[in-house]
């Protein structure tokens, strides 16, 4: 019974090894393997059973086989007891040293007497089993789980031991407890140290997955803060800039890396922002910017675009889709701003105004700065019209404008309503461009004049373009009389007076029809 109890908890504990490589388990089954064939040499079923026919090696087969299990028990103790120089220096470093004492007095035999080696030997185990209870009931005190096991099992082998030497020694009466005591307190050993190992193996096991779980947590932890980064780096580094140089994340952006992309450019900018600003405190500055600005974002983002920056009291937000979209936001900031207005004047408060200009065109996108202060941009003649064509709006005393490129890249432009205003040219340009008015998002009046006159007026730019400056005038005249509200006749009226002066007539035999802006 006994010698099968070692094999199955050899054969057990081998499998656990193999299956989950814990030195435990793999010393545990070395272990009793070698302490299972010391009893067999001592009890003399090794001999008949094992060796017969080499007596020779029966005779020191308990002094070799002896010492080689007390070095495997050792290693096995500071494996089960996970004893290192780290955090058990004195334990793990007593049964280093018997180890090695170990395996030198057994290393020594040939030159030692035989009688005075198994005494020796004899000597090593009673230092070995005090060395282990010793260290058992230090851990134990300590409320090392696994030594409570380690300390109930030395115990009751100890104690059999202790009965076995007695009924040799003829101190203790012989009976069927005392003949077999050995094999009763070695399997009692061997069983309870099975179960200490599967009990260490539990909790290694919990241990592992209340750490995993706690890595989870840590993970969705640093996965949700990595979130927040991510959306907070977004709201200074938009998501669709970092698409557009194909970037996953803004840790991935480098100085200087830029792509080039047709977009549309919108730039939209409050009117008289200084003097409505000078009647207001800083905090109230902020705070008027910030309540107007919350409202113009969203609008950007519902028609898939984004703004690349605040230039104070100014945005620029690029539109990668089509340039309808670019159209579509203005046509709704100037709706917004109309009940945005109402809400002013109700409570006695100046109302407002922006311009805005529109551009569709190749563009930089990009990172520039230095290595310790990046910012993403946009930059190029597309970007530059867009801002100038923005300007444009005050001196006609309009709101809205696009470029003729913007106008031919339209899927539909009949969709808007629209109408011829200008051809101008950017100071430092050759190029003209056109520039057309969008009016959708006017008040009803305003909107209902313009929709009327726009034929007349387009006859009458057409006019002026070719330099028929009497018609021009003429009609720009009957335009300003019949619908008043509609600046653009009276600053072509303004315009033509003071082509007429001696000054302004200089060069117009050269008259192209283009106005040339000579400022940015």
């Amino acid at each position: 019974v006994f010698f099968g109890l070692c094999f199955l908890i050899v054969v057990y504990n081998a499998a656990l090894f193999l299956a989950t490589r814990d030195p435990g388990f793999g010393f545990y089954a070395l272990y009793t393997s070698f302490g299972a064939l010391t009893s067999a040499i001592m009890e003399g079923f090794a001999f008949p059973l094992l060796w017969p026919h080499w007596p020779q090696w029966n005779n020191v087969s308990l002094v070799n086989v002896g010492p080689v299990a007390f070095i495997l028990a050792a290693q096995f103790v500071k494996a089960y007891l996970r004893l290192d120089k780290a955090n058990s220096y004195f334990r793990w470093r007593g049964l280093t040293a018997y180890q090695a004492l170990t395996f030198a007095v057994w290393a020594s035999q040939t030159f030692l007497d035989y009688s005075l080696f198994a005494f020796i030997t004899a000597g090593l185990w009673q230092v070995f089993a005090v060395l282990v209870f010793a260290i058992s009931i230090y851990s134990s005190l300590h409320r090392e789980r696994p030594a409570y096991f380690l300390l109930l099992a030395w115990t009751a082998f100890l104690i059999s031991s202790s009965v076995t030497t007695t009924r040799y020694m003829g101190i203790t009466p012989e009976s069927t407890f005392t003949h077999y005591a050995f094999f009763i307190g070695a399997g009692l050993e061997y069983t309870l140290l099975s179960v200490g190992l599967a009990d260490r193996f539990n909790s290694m096991r919990k241990e592992r997955e209340e750490a995993k779980a706690e890595l989870l947590e840590d993970r969705e932890i640093a996965l949700e803060n990595q979130k927040k980064l991510t959306h907070s780096y977004a709201r200074f580094v938009p998501e669709e800039f970092l698409h557009l140089l194909h970037k996953d994340s803004v840790l991935d952006l480098q100085l200087g890396e830029a792509v080039e992309r047709e977009l549309t450019i919108l730039f939209a900018d409050i009117r008289s922002f200084t003097s409505i600003s000078e009647r207001m405190t800083p905090a109230e500055n902020f705070q008027f910017l910030n309540g107007f600005l919350a409202s113009i974002g969203p609008m950007v983002r519902e028609n898939h675009g984004f703004i690349d920056k605040y230039i104070g009291d100014s945005i620029m937000a690029l539109f990668p889709r089509r340039p309808e979209d670019a159209l579509d936001t203005a046509i709704a900031f100037r709706r917004m701003l109309r009940k945005y207005n109402n809400r002013r004047r109700a409570s006695g408060e100046q109302s407002i105004d922006i311009g805005i200009g529109i551009n569709t065109g190749p563009v930089m996108l990009g990172t520039i700065g230095e290595q310790q202060r990046i910012d993403n941009t946009a930059i190029g003649d597309g970007v530059n019209l867009a801002s100038r064509l923005e300007s444009l709006t005050k001196l006609y005393g309009i709101t809205c404008v696009i470029s003729e490129h913007t106008f031919l890249r339209l899927e539909d432009p009949d969709q808007y309503h629209l109408r011829l205003i200008d051809r101008v040219r950017a100071k430092g340009k050759t190029e003209s461009v056109s520039v057309i008015e969008l009016f959708d998002g006017d008040d009803e009046r305003l909107f209902e004049e313009k929709e009327v006159s726009r034929a007349i007026l387009e006859k009458a730019i057409q006019n002026y373009l070719d330099g028929d400056f009497s018609m021009a005038q003429h009609r720009f005249q009957r335009i300003r009389d019949q619908f008043a509200e509609d600046p653009l006749a009276t600053f072509y009226l303004q315009r033509l007076a003071s082509m007429a002066t001696p000054e302004s007539a200089d060069g117009m035999a050269e008259w192209d029809g283009v106005f040339n802006m000579d400022t940015k």
